[in-house]
């Protein structure tokens, strides 16, 4: 799948998720931020 342009999904109301998607030009990049991460630290940051 090729991304063309920048989108967003989701909402940051109720600490809810919001994911952004834009082209780049290799690889994958994942950057991580909350607002409750001292409420549930490891939890966010570490599934399963």
């Amino acid at each position: 799948m090729e991304i063309k342009k920048t989108a967003v999904a989701g909402t940051l109301e109720s600490s809810d998720c919001m994911v952004t998607v834009e082209p780049a030009k290799k690889g994958i990049e994942l950057e991580l931020e909350s607002a409750v991460i001292r409420q549930y630290g490891r939890q966010i940051a570490m599934p399963g």
